[in-house]
């Protein structure tokens, strides 16, 4: 069953800044939508909508994101 969040200012802030943190890393690494999506098991088009700011991921997929660029915390501001 998929269950809706009603946005609120805070995770609309929270998503709009995991999103510029996902895109920052890609850059840096040079790494596509693609290969990011295969190497922690999601379709493209997931990490398309986390980018474009159109979907949230789930706390499993995004303890994977930041396991994979090596980060130890998952901290997302909720503030600008």
């Amino acid at each position: 069953m998929n269950r809706c969040i009603e946005p609120t200012i805070h995770t609309v802030r929270a998503l709009d800044n995991f999103s510029s943190w996902l895109l920052q890393k890609l850059e840096e690494t040079g790494m596509s939508h693609g290969e990011l999506a295969r190497e922690i098991g999601v379709s493209r088009k997931t990490i398309l909508g986390y980018c474009n700011r159109h979907c949230y991921p789930r706390l499993d997929v995004m303890a994977e994101i930041y396991a994979y660029f090596d980060e130890n915390w998952i901290q997302i501001p909720i503030c600008k």
